[in-house]
């Protein structure tokens, strides 16, 4: 009779990774069609804007609750009132310095920041309600909310087209206002839960230790999220906003596969790998990751080296430049970056408390490589941008292999709070 439950929990579990990897790959698709459109209806120095509003609001959202959303995650923080409050509070903080930040460093307008701030502060809300489906084990709605923003923005994108709406201001409206609609929703799946947690005897401890412990928590993830953007940031100072449309036009074409494939495997390695009983089990899991992240990354890399230059040509004529060259350089690093989920993934699921701090300490070594690296070797152009960025994302391989190495011999599982594999990152 223990048969058919556990077969039918086995369906569940496969349908719901369905029901994900549909989210993600739809979330993924809508934000590359958004952006490719407003490519060409854009000037480049005005898409060039958009690309780094973008960056802007896609670090500023994930770093918005300040770790309390992990802490939802790991069930550690009930979604009640009082959480919501801390979790506005901490996004307010985060709303403000990204606004000052975004004028002061990189020279966008009040109109753009008048829609960066109050965007990081409402998908504070979203990440709050995405984190407690999440916790609930319903992956797919906790992936909708997490996507929703990214689809919003691609329809929003086609609507501008078809007006012919050709003021940059309008995109990021329309992924602005995806937040919005991803946290109205969210609400309302939680208003119940919500409820009675209010009525609940147990309240959630906002104490010193809970906050050093989702503050550790947004530190991994911050590291994973500048190397992610490094290029964007960088570019704009160092070769103008030109430039920056031009590499965004490429890695929207080149780099948006591995980006989807990345939050994949990230997303469905870690359950895994702590559901598995054995460690051969575990190292058979991580073979068979790694022989599918090299075969679909060179496979796709290969197909889209011969694709990408033919496509961007077909849809913007001479307006954007594709020197082969930089469309290896990121299918390379689009690889590199695969291999490093599978790296990241075992850390995650299998590392000791003393090999998560060591992870964390090198990411943010890899990110400082990575920062310098782009920085100066922008003197070769948006080619010497991706290899920059590509030498910090080696290092942060070469680390997590030797940590994965690490914890599958010792064999132990992590505390549920090794979230570093960045599964839920807007990486766009």
């Amino acid at each position: 009779m223990s048969a058919l439950p556990a077969t039918r929990d086995s369906w569940l579990a496969h349908l719901q990774s369905v029901h994900v990897a549909a989210w993600m790959a739809l979330g993924g698709a809508a934000y590359m069609l958004g952006n490719l459109v407003l490519a060409g209806i854009l000037a480049p120095e005005d898409f060039g804007r958009l690309v780094l509003f973008q960056a802007m609001l896609g670090l500023g959202v994930s770093l918005a609750p300040l770790g309390l959303d992990s802490l939802v995650v790991r069930r550690e923080l009930w979604l009640d009132s009082p959480a919501l409050r801390m979790a506005a509070l901490a996004g307010s903080i985060t709303a403000v310095a990204f606004g000052i930040v975004a004028v002061v460093f990189f020279g966008l307008a009040l109109t753009a920041v008048s829609l960066l701030a109050p965007a990081i502060l409402v998908a504070t809300t979203a990440r709050m309600c995405a984190a407690s489906e999440q916790a609930r084990l319903r992956l797919g709605k906790a992936q909708l909310l997490a996507q929703l923003p990214s689809l919003w923005f691609g329809v929003g994108a086609v609507a501008l087209a078809a007006l012919d709406i050709t003021d940059w201001h309008g995109g990021a409206a329309a992924l602005a206002s995806g937040y919005a609609l991803a946290a109205a929703w969210g609400m309302g799946l939680a208003r119940g839960r919500i409820a009675a947690a209010d009525l609940a005897q147990q309240r959630n401890s906002f104490d010193r230790a809970t906050w050093n412990k989702a503050l550790s928590l947004v530190g991994i993830l911050a590291s994973v999220l500048l190397l992610h953007q490094i290029e964007r940031l960088v570019i704009p100072a160092r070769l103008g906003l030109a430039a920056l449309a031009n590499f965004a036009v490429i890695a929207t074409v080149v780099g948006s596969p591995y980006r989807v494939l990345h939050g994949g495997i990230a997303y469905a390695l870690m359950p895994r790998m702590r559901s598995a009983t054995t460690g051969q089990e575990r190292r058979r899991l991580v073979r068979t990751e790694l022989l599918v992240a090299l075969l679909l990354g060179s496979a796709g890399g290969g197909a889209l080296a011969l694709a990408a230059g033919p496509l961007i040509h077909a849809l913007y004529g001479t307006k954007y430049d594709v020197p082969l060259a930089v469309v290896i350089a990121i299918a390379l690093v689009g690889v590199v970056r695969l291999i490093y989920a599978v790296a990241a993934a075992t850390v995650s699921a299998m590392g000791e408390q003393r090999q998560l701090r060591r992870f964390n300490a090198l990411g943010w070594v890899s990110t400082a490589v990575a920062t310098i690296g782009t920085i100066v070797l922008c003197v070769f152009g948006i080619l010497g941008a991706v290899l920059g960025a590509g030498i910090g994302w080696t290092v942060r391989l070469v680390a997590a292999g030797f940590l994965a190495q690490s914890a599958l011999r010792s064999g132990h599982e992590a505390e549920p709070d090794a979230h570093v594999n960045g599964a839920m990152i807007r990486t766009d």
